[in-house]
Parts: C-alpha cells; structure tokens; sequence
C-alpha cells in the first residue's frame, strides 16, 4: 500500500509537470519551463516529492503562461507559473467558472490567477475587487491585469486585516521560491512594512454595497481579515466566501467568526473551506 501511494504522488507530480509546461504560451515559453521545471527536477528528486515539489516551478527566466483563466506574465526565481496552471488548486475550478454575474473580492491575489479568471467571466456584469499585500507581487498583477486588458479590476496594494495602519510582511524562510508572505510571525523571515486597511473600509471606498463571491488566502492572517469586514458580515452583505486555513488554531478562530453570522461552513478540497451565508442580502 505505501509503496502503491509513492507511486501514486510520483505520477501526481508528474502530470503537474507535463500540464504546466504545455501551458507556455509560445516555443520559448514552452522551453524555459521545460529547462527550468526538470533542472530542479534532477537536482531535488532524490529527496521526498511532497516536500520539494515547489523548487520544480522555480523559473530561470521569466515566462508567458497562457490557459483557460488568462494570459500570465510569470517572474523568474519564482513559482508563479505552477500558482496561475490549472493543474494548481484545481479542486476550486467548478467554484469560480460557474461564477458569471456579481462583485468579486480577491484577498491574497498574488499575481491574479482568480482576479483574472473572473474578471474575464464577469465583462460587464460584475467588479473584482483585488488586494495584494506584497510590492512585488503587486506589481505583477498590475501586469496580468494589463495583459488581459481588463477594466473592471480595482487592484489595491495593501494587507486586509483587522486595524488600518502599518504591518510587518514576513517572507516564510521555508519558501524557495520567495514567494510566500505572511502577517503572522510564524514564518519568521525577512520583512517588509506595508500598509493594512480593514476589509469594510476597502469596500465602503471601493463603493461596493454586497459581495458574492469572496477569496481569501493571506497565509495565516484569515482570522484577521474576517475581523476586519465584521460590518458586511454582520449586515449580510457577502454571499460566499471562499478561504485556505493550513493551521488548526486559525481554522477554529475563522470558524467561530463566520459561524457567529450564520455562516455554512464545508471543506471543499486541499485545505480551502466554503462559507455561505444563509441571509444574504
């Protein structure tokens, strides 16, 4: 048994590889994830898949991916081509492609696979509303959204959490691809300061009265975010809400917070949870 599930994530791992690369955009882009995908392959196979697979997506130069949720400009040194391929997190995909119509909220949108997807679906039906708290990854999904040439994205570069003021962005020192960033000091690398702005006040700015699909994926900080968009919670004004919980103590916290408003909460797969209001506006 244990040996049929080694083989099983071997050949997991594997088609995530060949998938990834057929994503290129064209025969350079092709060929710069093959090189850069199966050089780190060669170097970091020997050692457990499930811990290493993140160095198999670092690029060596930047890269074009194109699929069914856009076109991607994806950096160098980074892991943003296996975070914008359909083979990553594609246990969501029915959630948002049934998603046509409505305001959408992207916390934690990195360099905007879900902001562009759904700005795409939505055209003239619907706003996104995305926020990134890290400089870097900002100025990517600027590009994303440039790239796809969308004007229904208000892209902000902040943190949602539960005060306005100024935090610490710590990068997670386990990451290889540098591409992980958290308000919580458990990742406990470098960090940056950067701007914080509570969700209900993003909002009531951005002139968005309700939301029907919102994600959040802040690497930690989840709890936070939802103290901060207490007010919409409470009033009703967000129909769903999508969110990643990796650690216990902030499942229980997001669990208590969305559960006091009446929220429906159910695993949707990886370690993402579905919320859904039972008196949406």
């Amino acid at each position: 048994m244990k040996n049929r599930r080694k083989v099983a994530e071997r050949l997991s791992a594997y088609f995530v590889v060949f998938k990834v690369i057929k994503e290129g955009a064209g025969f350079r882009d092709k060929v710069v994830l093959f090189l850069s995908i199966f050089y780190s392959l060669a170097r970091y196979m020997p050692n457990k898949i499930r811990h290493r697979m993140r160095l198999c997506y670092c690029l060596m130069t930047d890269a074009i991916i194109k699929n069914s949720s856009g076109t991607f400009y994806c950096r160098a040194q980074t892991d943003d081509a296996l975070m914008v391929s359909e083979a990553h997190e594609f246990q969501l995909r029915g959630i948002f492609e049934e998603f046509f119509e409505g305001n959408f909220v992207d916390i934690g949108a990195h360099i905007g696979k879900y902001t562009v997807q759904i700005a795409r679906q939505l055209q003239d039906r619907g706003r996104v509303v995305s926020v990134e708290a890290h400089p870097g990854n900002f100025g990517a999904l600027l590009q994303n959204i440039k790239l796809n040439r969308l004007s229904n994205v208000t892209a902000l570069n902040v943190a949602c959490l539960d005060k306005n003021g100024k935090v610490r962005l710590y990068r997670d020192s386990s990451s290889t691809a540098a591409s992980l960033y958290s308000t919580v000091r458990r990742f406990r690398g470098d960090y940056i300061s950067v701007d914080a702005k509570k969700l209900d006040d993003i909002l009531s700015e951005c002139k968005i009265d309700v939301v029907d699909l919102m994600k959040v994926d802040t690497e930690g900080a989840e709890a936070k975010c939802f103290k901060g968009v207490q007010e919409f919670l409470k009033e009703n004004k967000i129909n769903k809400v999508l969110f990643e919980c990796n650690w216990e103590v902030v499942w229980e916290e997001c669990k208590s917070i969305l559960g006091q408003y009446g929220y429906a909460i159910k695993h949707v797969g990886v370690s993402y949870y579905l919320a859904e209001s039972r008196g949406f506006r």
